[in-house]
Order: C-alpha cells, then sequence, then structure tokens
C-alpha cells in the first residue's frame, strides 16, 4: 500500500491502555522520555497535543493521489488538436501487413522418390540390439541400376556406433555382406552355406577384375585369421528403414539338430525372402530340391574369382567413395 510521506513527526501522549501499562510495571516514563530514549536536541510541545486535533483532513497538507486524467497530461503533455488523434490513427491502420504462411499454388513433386520407412526405428534398434548374428535380407542395386538383387547381410553394430553415434535414430548401419559357398551352388537353401565375403585390402581400395574372392570357415578366431592374411570383408552404408533397401530381419542363423550354425538359413527365413520376390529381381535358393547334401571339405580358406564379386565390390566402393563414407574404424 502506497502511503505519503509526512513532513514532520508529531509526539502524542501514550494512550492508557494495557500495553502502555505493562511496559512501565518495573519502570515509568520519566519527565524527560526522549533524552532517555537518547534523542537530543527536541523540545516536544508542552503539554502533548490531543490526537483529535488532527483528525480531520484539510487541503493546506498539499497531497493528492493523481487521477487518470493527470496521468495522461504526464505521458502526452501536449494536448491533442480537434480530429488529430483519429488522423494518427488512421494512419497506423494503414500500415502495410505481410503473410506470414504460404497460401501460393501447390509445389511441384520432389525430383528424386521419397525414401518411406518400412520399419519402425525404434522396433527395429531394440531388435537389432538383443539379436545375437545381426542377419538381414537387402534389395542393392549395383551401380544404381534399375535392377536389384536380394543380398544376405549382417549389422556391425559396435562399428557402426563407433563410426556413426546416430545409427539406433535414423536407421544408417554399416553392414558385411555374405555370399554362397561356391561349392554348394546346387544344393537346397536350408543346406547351402553362406560365409563372409572377404578380399584383400589393396584391391577393395583399388578394386579390378582380377579380384579374388576369398571364403574363411565361420569360427571364433576367423576374423582374427583373415586379418592376419591382410583382408577384409566387404562392408557398405545402408539405411534398414528405407522401403527400397529392407526386406527382412534381424534374424539369427538357423540350428541343425539342436546346435546353433554358423553358415545355415532357416527355410522360414528363405520362405519370408520368396514371399518379397516383388523387391528383388535376381532368383532365390531354390527350396524344392532334395534336403538331402554332402559337403566336400575344401578347407578353412578357400579363393575363388568371380565377375559377379568384382562388379559388386565396384559398386560398393563407387558408392562409398560418392558418399564420403568411413568403412573400417
Amino acid at each position: 500500500m502506497l502511503s505519503p510521506y509526512p513532513l514532520e513527526l508529531i509526539p502524542f501522549e501514550p494512550v492508557d491502555g494495557p500495553d502502555n501499562r505493562f511496559g512501565q510495571i518495573h519502570r515509568p516514563i520519566g519527565k524527560t522520555p526522549f533524552i532517555d530514549a537518547g534523542i537530543k536536541g527536541f523540545t516536544p510541545i508542552q503539554p502533548f497535543l490531543a490526537p483529535a486535533a488532527f483528525a480531520s483532513a484539510e487541503a493546506s497538507n498539499d497531497f493528492h493521489w493523481l487521477s487518470v486524467s493527470e496521468l495522461n497530461d504526464e505521458l502526452f503533455p501536449f494536448p491533442w488538436e480537434e480530429g488529430e488523434e483519429e488522423r494518427v490513427l488512421q494512419e497506423y491502420a494503414k500500415d502495410e501487413s505481410h503473410v506470414v504462411m504460404y497460401n501460393g499454388p501447390t509445389p511441384p513433386p520432389p525430383s528424386q522418390p521419397i525414401q518411406h520407412s518400412a520399419h519402425d526405428i525404434s522396433t527395429l534398434a531394440s531388435a537389432i540390439v538383443q539379436s545375437k548374428d545381426r542377419l538381414f535380407f537387402i534389395s542393392y542395386s549395383i551401380d544404381n541400376s534399375s535392377n536389384r538383387e536380394w543380398r544376405l547381410v549382417r549389422v556391425c553394430l559396435d562399428d557402426s556406433m563407433s563410426l556413426h553415434p546416430r545409427c539406433l535414430q535414423d536407421g544408417r548401419f554399416l553392414v558385411e555382406f555374405y555370399t554362397l559357398h561356391s561349392a554348394d551352388l546346387r544344393f537346397n537353401a536350408v543346406n547351402q552355406r553362406y560365409w563372409l565375403q572377404y578380399h584383400p585390402i589393396s584391391n577393395i581400395v583399388n578394386p579390378s577384375d582380377t579380384t579374388h574372392t576369398h571364403l574363411i570357415r565361420p569360427s571364433d578366431t576367423s576374423e582374427q585369421y583373415a586379418k592376419s592374411k591382410h583382408l577384409a570383408p566387404l562392408r557398405l552404408w545402408v539405411n534398414l528403414t528405407h522401403d527400397s533397401t529392407y526386406i527382412h530381419g534381424p534374424f539369427e542363423f538357423a540350428c541343425l539338430r539342436g546346435r546353433r550354425s554358423r553358415d545355415r538359413i532357416s527355410a522360414d527365413d528363405w520362405n519370408v525372402l520368396v514371399s518379397k520376390r516383388s523387391l528383388y529381381d535376381n532368383a532365390p535358393p531354390d527350396l524344392n530340391l532334395p534336403t538331402f547334401s554332402v559337403h566336400i571339405d575344401r578347407g578353412r580358406h578357400v579363393s575363388v574369382h568371380s565377375a559377379v564379386h568384382c562388379a559388386l565390390i565396384r559398386s560398393v566402393i563407387n558408392q562409398s567413395t560418392r558418399n564420403n563414407d568411413t568403412l573400417f574404424c
């Protein structure tokens, strides 16, 4: 609450009441109370004036609260001339207004096709983290041609998170390619072995038509063995949420006679690939061949030459070079 500052303090005789009497039980107020309180040089009116003498307010106090009109006069000390206020307000109303939201014609469609999400990224990321083998069937176009081929790949989760920490948010992962063992081409799909596609590091940097593919039997030490031979798996960055890439996954290697394999795909996963035939152009493995087969052991390390693999290497390296992608930590 606002209160005017008084011009002077006028002392009054203490009111006779309980508080006053209680305060004087041990020591009554003396004849010189102001001197006793440490106030020197002040002589009060004698005797004290009665409070009733100041009960009525007079105009002589020279104080009053400002009215609204007086406050307006302080803000606008020069009064409006007749019609001037209306003219100024009309000028403000004529100010140019700008359109904030676009209301023009519909923009043309984008020149590049929009990649739609084929899989919810939160569900996909959770499934990849929980998966052991992290296998996927993807659709890949060699040299950006109109023909697309299905490929078996696995997600390199640790390297993906190291090179691209947002992979679990945007679905862009680093994958490694598997390829069919050269001796299993005529077998039923469930009996075919798929091993990582290794190449000499020099051929991955500078691919050529004479590049050989190295197949190493999967084991706990196969990756260390490949490094000792200066071999590296073929890698590529893909976005698994794009419907032009994603076919099926993640899934695990098949179990054979109650034991988990390292290179076989189950019939259920092959059937999913066959059911999505419209997403790729090359033929899927045959599931109608006899399931009985004999695998000839050609050793833990096999080297073959394939023109298809050479074309795939060139396509992968060219795409990685255009995108300035880092394939190895």
